[in-house]
């Protein structure tokens, strides 16, 4: 899924305090990273961990499932965890503010990287729901386009029925 870097994070309901890094499919800068700026990735925490794992599009060599955030002095930045390796073997060059940020901003489990971070997670545009309150939307959602047709009830019944 392409993501144009330095722009709005949007998934869970971020908003515009957090940027996308490194969403790539097709074209995508190319240049030198100083392997600092590596190192210095290597050190953050994965996080969002996904349930399954997302291969590289160009290699299918190497899998990743999650993120890297980072902070800096224009806010924060979501990378797939794959940035690394992207960076080291298809030579992928970040935007500038996103490589000063490594540089230059607060070090991953420090009290200003985790109060930024804390920051951009409780600005979100909603908060993530219980599994159940998502199911009874899809219910919901399903009983109401079907329901011109089919008797709510029934579909109710049917999407309730955990036997199947």
């Amino acid at each position: 899924m392409k993501i144009d870097d330095l722009s709005p994070y949007s998934y869970m309901g971020h908003n515009d305090s957090v940027k996308s890094i490194g969403w790539l499919e097709g074209d995508f800068p190319k240049g030198h990273v100083d392997p600092n700026v590596i190192e210095l990735l290597e050190k953050y925490p994965i996080t969002n961990r996904c349930r399954g794992v997302h291969g590289c599009e160009y290699c299918r060599e190497t899998a990743g499932n999650g993120e890297i955030w980072t902070v800096g002095e224009h806010g924060v930045y979501a990378a797939p965890s794959l940035l690394i390796h992207y960076i080291k073997e298809h030579n992928y060059l970040p935007p500038h503010e996103f490589i000063d940020s490594v540089l230059n901003g607060p070090r991953p489990h420090t009290d200003e990287y985790k109060t930024m971070i804390n920051t951009a997670e409780n600005n979100r545009k909603y908060t993530k729901k219980s599994y159940k309150e998502q199911y009874d939307e899809v219910v919901n959602k399903v009983v109401s386009e079907l329901s011109a047709d089919i008797d709510a009830q029934i579909i109710k019944d049917i999407l309730n029925d955990k036997t199947w």
